[in-house]
């Protein structure tokens, strides 16, 4: 039985191995890996292709989750409204801040968040609803 693979990694750094190598080598030379100007430069491009004002690059998803939250000057004790299906960080950082996760359940058909739950579910407390989109799919936004 032959092994399909999911993502391969391999293949896509062979094809641009000298491009990546080069950046790499560029910034461990630079001595210049954080707010350095190949990240200024990724961030403005970036940018430029979002057709945004600001881009802000992080580490990892659960840095940027964790921005996302800061910059909504949420206090301890705060709810967010999050699906009980989400990888660990989802929760992480909403703790991280001191916020409450309220955890609500999930459409069984798309493992989203049921969106007729979540009016029911906001409280006085309630601050923030985090959404995953998962598996290529969409949260259902507009209700």
């Amino acid at each position: 039985m032959k092994k399909i693979q999911m993502v391969d990694v391999v293949s896509q750094y062979k094809r641009y191995s000298k491009r990546i190598d080069t950046a790499i080598k560029d910034v461990i030379l630079s001595g210049q890996y954080i707010q350095g100007e190949k990240v200024r430069d990724f961030e403005k491009k970036l940018a430029n292709y979002l057709n945004v004002n600001h881009v802000i690059s992080c580490a990892n998803g659960t840095d940027a989750l964790q921005i996302s939250l800061m910059s909504l000057e949420l206090k301890p004790g705060d709810e967010v409204l999050v699906p009980t299906f989400t990888f660990i960080s989802t929760v992480e950082v909403i703790c991280l801040l001191g916020l409450v996760p309220v955890f609500l359940d999930i459409d069984p058909n798309t493992f989203l968040l049921d969106p007729t739950i979540i009016e029911q579910s906001i409280s006085n407390k309630t601050k923030a609803i985090m959404v995953v989109h998962f598996l290529g799919l969409p949260c259902e936004m507009d209700t």
